[in-house]
Parts: C-alpha cells; sequence; structure tokens
C-alpha cells in the first residue's frame, strides 16, 4: 500500500505500549501471580457456565499482564467450557468477562453493550446484573468487587495492548497505577485512527 513508515511508526508504538505492562509483570514472582477466570461472552448464553479460553485469546491477555490463567490450567486450547461447580472451586482472585454490544443480532443477551456506542449506565446495570448471577455473587472476587468486562473484539485487533493495559492495572493497581489505558486509547486514536473515540470499552462492578 506504499505505507511502510506509518506501518513501521505503529509497529514502534505497539512494542512500546506492551513493554508499559512487561517490563513491570516479567519481574513478579510466577507464585503470587493472581488467578483469573475469563468469561468469554459474559452473557451471550444463559443456561450454563461458562466458555473460556486456554492460553489463546484473552487467556493470552491475562497472562501477559500477569495473571494466572484458570482455563490455561485446563487445557491447551483456543476454547475451554468451564463448569459453574468449577470456577466456584477455583475461587479466583479476579473474574473477566467479555462483552460487546450484540443486542441487535441478539436482542435476549444480558452482556456488557461495550464499544463506540457503549454507554456507562447501561453498563453499569449490565455488570451488576452479571456480577449477581446465582453462584457468581458467591465468589470471593465479586464479593471483593474484582469483576471486570472488556471489549470482547480487542483480541481480533492490532490495538489488543490497550485490553492487556487495563487487565494489568486490575490485576496491579499498585505497581500501575500511573498507567492510564484511557489516555493511551485516545491517543491510539489520535495518532492511527480517522475517527474519535467514543463509547466505553471496560467497566468494573463498582
Amino acid at each position: 500500500l506504499g505505507l511502510e513508515a506509518n506501518a513501521a511508526e505503529f509497529i514502534d508504538y505497539y512494542i512500546a505500549q506492551m513493554k508499559r505492562v512487561t517490563n513491570v509483570v516479567d519481574a513478579l514472582p510466577a507464585e503470587e501471580r493472581p488467578l483469573v477466570v475469563v468469561e468469554n461472552a459474559a452473557g451471550w448464553q444463559n443456561d450454563f457456565c461458562c466458555w473460556s479460553f486456554g492460553p489463546y485469546n484473552y487467556g493470552r491477555f491475562v497472562e501477559l499482564a500477569g495473571g494466572k490463567n484458570f482455563g490455561s490450567t485446563l487445557a491447551n486450547a483456543y476454547r475451554v467450557t468451564l463448569s459453574l461447580e468449577g470456577v466456584i472451586d477455583a475461587a479466583p482472585d479476579v473474574v473477566i468477562g467479555s462483552g460487546a454490544n450484540w443486542s441487535e443480532a441478539r436482542p435476549e443477551v444480558t452482556s456488557t453493550l461495550l464499544g463506540y456506542e457503549g454507554d456507562p449506565l447501561v453498563n453499569a446495570e449490565k455488570i451488576a446484573a452479571l456480577a449477581g448471577r446465582p453462584g457468581f455473587k458467591d465468589l470471593r472476587a465479586v464479593q471483593d468487587g474484582k469483576y471486570y468486562s472488556i471489549y470482547h473484539q480487542f483480541y481480533n485487533s492490532p490495538y489488543h495492548f490497550v485490553a492487556i493495559q487495563q487487565i494489568a492495572k486490575w490485576l496491579y493497581p499498585d505497581n500501575f497505577e500511573d498507567l492510564d489505558p484511557q489516555a493511551t486509547f485516545n491517543e491510539l486514536h489520535a495518532k492511527f485512527l480517522p475517527y474519535e473515540p467514543s463509547g466505553q470499552f471496560w467497566v468494573s462492578m463498582d
């Protein structure tokens, strides 16, 4: 496309943004890393728990952010199906669900409606409902306020480093006190994207 200089600039930016996380988490002892359950498309299905990931997709993001992905302990697979009993028994430190605005295609979906049209007031209600589901509401992670939701389609994006930054900030708020993923997201748009940032791309239950 004749845009090699633009591509090189983005590659340098990508590496620099990833290092803001990996330079910190690489020094953290493995035995101290929090156990994270990732719920793939939380609220898409309402009749069972749950879809998750092995060491790929958001499972990989969790590991790069310094967490121990529960799905990776079960199988070296892209998709892992969890039972609610298994999640309760694992007693994760953190639970992260992915969400997007699937409501037009699937009106019954209860996911957080994250994305460029995301509404914080709507998503505050959505994440509270997800955290209050039977079984989930009794998890230590939920009771400690460590239930989160993040934009599902970050996994399929060259700027997934924004998701990794936000997950790292959730897992290690003290270590990443000065990291501002929203500022990274805004800067990304200003530098590389032809439209303005809008909406909401992650939300916590608090």
